[in-house]
């Protein structure tokens, strides 16, 4: 039996032209128009969070190399079944990498794929430096996720960001506890975006880990229990009370 394979010109190619496209922050809700009915019973808030700016001042010379590292850029979809309407509302994440990135006309720091280094022996030499965690990247593009009644940018790195709810302006940066130190020797510290609620506890689970070079390595799990006086998260990062159950390798 013989295969027939498709010749290169009958090959469907596919279009990622799209995974670059920028767009612009919509400060105010715009009310959305589209051809379908909505279920009555659907009423909500959808919040977003994903990439939405992919170089500086539109300047080709100053974009990412990877999908992951344009801007975090949250968008809320206000939904009412019953009155068939939707309204949206948008703005970038204001972190330190946005804010000095704009600033200084580059990348501020290193992202996902995305090295400022532009010489082999600079990025080279960034292997071996210790890191401090508060010096990553903060551009919280991951996921968006709501804890202790507030809403919660977060990427793989230690600092995420208190998002307000109503008008999507940026709050106050969050930092993962226990890593605000960093440890010597250390090259690496990460923690999940992706974390999960436990309901019949009533309490969020994180994980994170850190590695060093000469002082060992952690897998840390982290349980935030829920505040029954519904204190802000943000007092709670100066006054925290979180139980961190570390598995040290």
């Amino acid at each position: 039996m013989s295969t027939i394979f498709p010749s290169p010109s009958n090959e469907e190619k596919w279009d990622n032209s799209g995974l670059f496209a920028s767009t612009t922050e919509c400060n105010k809700e715009i009310k959305l128009t589209f051809d379908k009915k909505l279920p009555s019973w659907l009423k909500g808030c959808l919040y977003r969070n994903g990439p939405g700016q992919f170089e500086l001042n539109n300047d080709p010379k100053t974009s990412v190399h990877h999908p992951f590292d344009g801007f975090a850029y949250i968008q809320k979809y206000n939904i009412d079944g019953e009155l068939n309407t939707i309204h949206f509302q948008s703005s970038f994440i204001k972190s330190r990498t946005y804010e000095e990135s704009l600033k200084h006309g580059h990348i501020a720091t290193r992202q996902f794929g995305t090295d400022p280094c532009k010489t082999i022996f600079g990025r080279f030499q960034l292997l071996f430096s210790p890191l401090d965690p508060k010096l990553l990247t903060d551009d919280a593009g991951v996921t968006i996720q709501r804890m202790n009644n507030e809403l919660l940018a977060l990427t793989e790195t230690v600092v995420g960001y208190v998002i307000d709810e109503k008008t999507l302006e940026t709050v106050a940066p969050l930092t993962t506890l226990p890593y605000t130190e960093p440890l010597k020797t250390e090259i690496l510290t990460l923690s999940t975006a992706h974390i999960m609620y436990n309901t019949k506890r009533k309490m969020t689970v994180g994980y994170a880990t850190r590695m060093t070079r000469s002082h060992g390595d952690w897998l840390d799990v982290v349980f935030i229990f829920d505040n029954d006086d519904h204190h802000s998260i943000i007092d709670e990062q100066n006054n925290p009370s979180p139980t961190t159950d570390s598995t040290y390798y």
